[in-house]
């Protein structure tokens, strides 16, 4: 192992990175945008899934917990992050992953290979030849039909950013521990703060990160601004050095930040009149977007010729959407305008759950029956592909189906339970997620409740083991700055906060 790589898993050991679902790589958006896309990814009910640096497994345990017919493999350099995810794992009685301490350069075919290869806040913080091992067993163990995510720190927006990285390291960087490194690289930006020429590019950069750095978690500042390696790059130079692995450009998992015309018709006029390559596009935008950061979704080079990036809206057809935000107002007339509202409120009134687009067709057809039942369709699904472009809209191809906070008998997401459960227990934690596999934060009477929705309890049984709870003095009920010890008071306060919980955890997309 170099000296640079044992630097790096010596510094993740002594402060682990926060281990969450990040919900732009899970394989379930994946295989959507792929599917939108024309490059459809393999199905992920079987699906072999494989994280390059996984930290605790985080971001791969609430997959293997959806899916438990999926196989999933996680990779990372730190023994000490895979000895916590290895015991959170055997805690939670997951039988279908395996993580495993590998240097990534030791990584051959051998393996196996890989439906869905997850690569997330690695790329821009190893050294060039690891960076080259990622895109090689991104191709060397990618399934034929594959797809791939990568994150990764680009240029231009990265360009401030990076002179307050150089002076941090200036200042912290060689200090002993992790929190004199933290302490003397803050301090440095107080200092340049100070001292800075007005309107110079360090004032700049400056004003729009200084209060990130001073307030952001320690973890994530570690690993951001003071690894040993971060190499951000232009988003053309990442395709081309995907492209010597055999890989090509599908889709960022952010779709909505490469349409051109959200810039406006002036722009998009000016960039289509000169450009027809999709990658140089959005090169341009990233200048134009100040962009930072990207999450890159690649294939095998033989499905390239097929890439739609036009987004076809007959790919919308036999999909499943969802929308937590009102995805704004559609372009031309009658029934046109008609089609898209009924559409998206029936959408909105779903969420967090999905509606088959199947379903909305029909709904439309029915409801303009006096119109052309192709014409209708064809609404129907420009104003999906409209809605989508936009960002708004999330799609499956599997259905995400939310429990109703007024189930006799509610139960959460399969292995929130057991997460919550173990939590107390000494084990690490890996941050809790929901449906949709994004992190999620709970108060502490969610916290107490979710173990308890496993589905054999009604409302009044879940009330009682509260109300046991807060006997114990596990729980405490406050009104107006006073706690509660009336015992029909505490019922009350019993009864009102699990009505509270149950639908909040509904609007999280955390009951099953």
């Amino acid at each position: 192992m170099s000296d640079i790589i044992a630097k790096i898993a010596d510094e993740y050991d002594e402060v682990p990175y926060l281990s969450s679902a990040f919900p732009s790589s899970c394989p379930e958006h994946l295989q959507g945008l792929g599917h939108l896309f024309n490059v459809p990814g393999p199905d992920v009910e079987r699906a072999r899934v494989l994280e390059l640096g996984c930290s605790m497994g985080g971001n791969i345990i609430p997959f293997a917990a959806r899916w438990p017919q999926a196989k999933v493999v996680g990779l990372d350099l730190s023994p000490t992050q895979i000895a916590s995810g290895q015991r959170i794992v055997e805690a939670m009685g997951l039988t279908n992953i395996e993580l495993r301490q590998m240097n990534l350069m030791d990584v051959r075919p051998a393996l196996g290979q890989f439906d869905y290869i997850i690569c997330h806040g690695v790329y821009s913080w190893v050294p060039a030849d690891v960076q080259d091992t990622i895109l090689r067993v991104c191709s060397e163990n990618l399934a034929p039909e594959g797809l791939a995510y990568v994150s990764y720190n680009t240029y231009p927006g990265w360009k401030g950013k990076e002179i307050l990285r150089d002076a941090m390291m200036l200042r912290g960087g060689h200090r002993a521990t992790a929190s004199e490194r933290l302490a003397y690289a803050r301090g440095m930006i107080d200092f340049l703060e100070k001292w800075a020429k007005p309107g110079s590019m360090l004032a700049t950069a400056l004003a729009g990160h200084a209060e990130t750095i001073r307030n952001g978690s320690p973890h994530y500042l570690l690993h951001e601004y003071l690894e040993a390696c971060n190499a951000p790059c232009y988003f053309k130079d990442f395709i081309a050095a995907a492209g010597k692995h055999g890989l090509g450009y599908v889709a960022e998992s952010n779709a909505a930040r490469m349409v051109v015309s959200h810039h406006g018709a002036e722009v998009e006029r000016a960039l289509l009149s000169e450009l027809k390559d999709q990658i140089d596009i959005e090169q341009y935008l990233d200048f134009i977007q100040d962009s930072a950061f990207r999450t890159t979704i690649l294939a095998h080079k033989a499905h390239m010729e097929k890439v739609a990036y036009a987004v076809p809206a007959a790919g919308f057809r036999g999909c499943h959407v969802a929308a937590g935000r009102s995805p704004g107002k559609p372009n031309g007339g009658e029934p046109g305008i008609s089609v898209h509202n009924l559409i998206v409120n029936r959408i909105l009134a779903a969420w967090p759950s999905t509606v088959p687009v199947d379903e909305l067709i029909d709904a439309s057809k029915r409801e303009f029956a006096a119109h052309d039942p192709a014409e209708i369709e064809s609404m129907v699904l420009q104003s999906l592909r409209m809605v989508f472009l936009h960002g708004a809209l999330r799609v499956r191809r599997h259905p995400v189906v939310v429990g109703a906070n007024e189930a006799t008998h509610p139960r959460v997401v399969a292995g929130m339970a057991e997460l919550v459960a173990i939590s107390g227990g000494g084990l690490p934690q890996v941050q809790l997620f929901n449906a949709w596999h994004e992190a999620v934060s709970l108060d502490v009477v969610s916290q107490r409740l979710i173990p308890r929705l496993d589905g054999t309890r009604d409302r009044a049984e879940l009330c009682a083991a509260m109300v046991e709870d807060a006997a114990k003095g596990v729980l405490r009920f406050t009104r107006d700055g006073v706690q509660v010890t009336d015992a029909v008071e505490i019922e009350h306060c019993v009864q009102e906060h699990v009505g509270n919980s149950l639908r909040n955890l509904r609007k999280l997309a955390i009951l099953a």
